[in-house]
């Protein structure tokens, strides 16, 4: 038994409590972990308020961008080793059949263990004053250390500097996986990225990389200029814009008067996602990496079918073990600078970097633990 501390979300709608937990050995396929930093993205504001009404059981540990040493291995661990840097990302089984095809991103269990509040053995290793403290992704990373399964960590290089590592396992993998492994554009094709947020970036920088050329969408014209300066082609300001028919023009005049061939979309906007889908040339291809509350088309014929196509994507629709190493590489050749959307707070002042994040004051927060 080890104690940690740990941020907890006592109720919906809260800040979070720094407490003192109990927390167990690792078992069977389990390692724990030093964490060094943790990212902070919309998923853990949207647990807090409810605001995608999930059925979250409390108290709850948050957290699933983490990153940090080894240090600890449960019994028949060989995949790790003490002092390996690892970066956590998102829980799968490894045993349905969507995991034995390869597709770990449709694990059948995902959901429970992602928000099920438990581990893969259908507990938690987390307790308060001897009560059950659950658990998010099976990671629960706003801690000092955590317990996890093998499958939620992915190992880095020796040489990562783990500070900047923890946003690799969910953000910054959904936008550039969803490029890298779903929409494939070729050298040339046109890639219009909504939302210039971590995600948006990561997409962005994808793309680059593959030959494509990108235009980002916002309504927030000092971000789309940020991410001028970062790489991105093109920019679509939609300020004032209240007809989805108008964004998707704007669009396709820069993509050469046809259209794009394909679409990242990132905010959940409805308007923005009507747009996308009529911004895309015939044949054109749509990433959906964000919720939506309501979608809805005037005439599915024409606005989003007609040889036009729509995936819903989750975590990139990538395995972590291919696409996180891929962004570090990337990132060490100077093609993927994510460390410039980074800013860094201490894990006691966690509640104020929820609110700098939730307020778009800041690109992505990161939490420190040294």
């Amino acid at each position: 038994m080890k104690i940690v501390k740990a941020a907890v979300l006592k109720d919906f709608n809260q800040d979070f409590e720094i407490e003192e937990l109990e927390q167990a050995e690792p078992e069977a396929n389990e390692v724990r972990v030093k964490l060094v930093s943790c990212g902070i993205c919309h998923t853990e504001n949207a647990y807090r308020t409810k605001l995608w009404g999930t059925p979250l059981k409390m108290p709850i540990v948050l957290g699933h961008e983490g990153a940090g040493v080894v240090e600890a291995v449960g019994p028949g661990v060989t995949k790790f080793k003490v002092g390996d840097k690892v970066c956590m990302t998102t829980p799968y089984c490894g045993e349905c059949d969507a995991c034995k095809n390869g597709m770990t991103w449709y694990c059948e269990r995902m959901v429970e263990l992602q928000i099920g509040g438990f581990n893969y053995y259908g507990k938690t290793p987390l307790t308060l004053n001897g009560k059950p403290v659950h658990m998010m992704f099976n990671q629960s990373a706003l801690q000092e250390s955590t317990v996890l399964n093998i499958n939620n960590c992915v190992k880095l290089p020796d040489d990562f500097n783990l500070k900047i590592a923890g946003p690799l396992g969910c953000g910054l993998r959904t936008g550039a996986g969803a490029v890298y492994n779903c929409l494939k554009p070729r050298v040339c094709e046109w890639v219009a990225i909504f939302g210039t947020g971590a995600v948006g970036h990561a997409a962005m920088w994808m793309a680059k990389a593959m030959g494509a050329k990108t235009i980002v969408v916002d309504i927030n014209r000092k971000r789309l200029d940020e991410a001028l300066t970062k790489g991105a082609d093109y920019a679509v300001c939609t300020e004032g814009m209240t007809d989805f028919h108008e964004i998707a023009e704007e669009i396709r005049k820069v993509a050469d008067g046809k259209g794009v061939h394909h679409v990242v979309e990132g905010t959940g906007a409805p308007i923005c996602h009507k747009a996308a889908m009529l911004s895309l040339r015939f044949g054109g291809h749509c990433a959906q990496v964000s919720n939506i509350n309501a979608m809805e088309f005037e005439r599915y014929t024409k606005d989003c079918n007609d040889g036009r196509q729509i995936t819903f994507v989750r975590m990139g629709n990538v395995d972590g073990e291919i696409i996180i190493p891929l962004m570090a590489d990337m990132y060490k050749r100077g093609m993927f600078p994510y460390d410039e959307l980074l800013t860094f707070y201490k894990f006691e002042d966690v509640n104020q970097a929820l609110k700098d994040h939730h307020e778009g004051k800041v690109f992505k927060p990161v939490i420190l633990f040294d």
